[in-house]
């Protein structure tokens, strides 16, 4: 049997780092919504330089690519990675259905841009 007095560390340390984990999973989110500002503009720009403008949402997006050169989706690929991170992409990726008020469009396009490369 485990003593007492190690179990309550070992209590404290897991409710710790449960406390820790959600901090930093709560202030993911809450700087999620800057992030779609960033992307959207990152893409408008990239587009731009490409000679076009740029469709949001994912039907829209993938047609786009199918228009777009190689080089054109891979800079495209490479500015959204640039904007948002490592926490956010798995978040997307992991909370299929995930929903954020007037930026749907936004997130179907970063999920299509962030997609198996074709």
């Amino acid at each position: 049997m485990i003593p007492l007095p190690m179990l309550h560390t070992l209590v404290t340390v897991l409710a710790l780092i449960t406390i820790i984990d959600l901090a930093v999973t709560v202030a993911g989110m809450l700087e999620f919504e800057r992030v779609l500002d960033s992307v959207s503009q990152v893409v408008q720009d990239v587009a731009a330089r490409a000679g076009g403008t740029w469709q949001w949402g994912s039907s829209a997006v993938s047609d786009r690519m199918r228009e777009l050169s190689q080089d054109t989706v891979e800079r495209l690929r490479w500015a959204v990675n640039g904007v948002i991170n490592a926490q956010q992409k798995r978040m997307l990726k992991s909370f299929p259905k995930f929903q954020v008020p007037d930026r749907q469009d936004i997130i179907d396009s970063l999920r299509e841009l962030m997609g198996p490369r074709r």
